[in-house]
């Protein structure tokens, strides 16, 4: 279960051997879900979006610091009972939100993800930091691209250009201490993350 207060690694699959991205506007439509989904209870440091699969690095905020809208208004107020059935029922609605859409724009039927999300619980600093390289480098390491900085759905740019965005882009750029250093460190390859068993 997931629990508040604690960093995790994120990740799914396609079910199967189809592409869970198709087009650009696949991309973006997931990362507008994600958003609904999920920014109200996480905070997220770095993500990238594959193909067939998808990374993110995130936080589960604490219960008090959620924040839902309910008619335009930013809400804190909600009762939660129970955060870790408020966390898993976030996800599994955007998960099957993004899949009906998917479902109805090609025609076809049956679930689109693996049917549990994965996750792992980051509990070491070496892990948080190279977990970030380890996503920022997906699509390298599958061949899509050469270099981190061309592919254009993950949170890298985003990140060395201070885009406006939720991302939590201060906090990640001084975890290497400044920008420089976190370009750099892309630059060299880390090898301590365990590799999922979907790869």
């Amino acid at each position: 279960m997931f629990q508040p207060g604690k960093y995790y690694h994120l990740y799914n699959h396609a079910n199967g051997f189809e592409n869970i991205f198709k087009t650009e506007d696949n991309y973006r439509f997931f990362l507008q879900k994600y958003a609904s989904y999920l920014n109200p209870i996480a905070d997220t440091y770095c993500y990238c979006l594959m193909p067939n699969h998808f990374h993110f690095l995130i936080k589960i905020r604490e219960v008090e610091e959620w924040h839902f809208i309910n008619n335009d208004e930013v809400s804190t107020k909600q009762i939660i009972v129970n955060p870790e059935k408020k966390i898993s029922q976030q996800l599994s609605n955007l998960f099957n939100s993004y899949a009906k859409s998917y479902n109805k724009a090609y025609q076809r039927k049956g679930s689109l993800f693996i049917q549990n999300i994965k996750k792992k619980e980051i509990i070491s600093t070496e892990y948080f930091t190279n977990l970030i390289h380890y996503i920022h480098n997906n699509p390298v390491h599958h061949g899509f691209v050469t270099k981190i900085e061309d592919w254009n759905w993950s949170s890298y740019a985003t990140l060395i250009n201070n885009n406006n965005s939720p991302l939590k882009i201060n906090e990640t750029l001084n975890w290497f201490i400044d920008k420089n250093s976190f370009v750099d460190f892309h630059k060299h390859p880390c090898h301590t993350v365990t590799p999922i068993e979907f790869e």
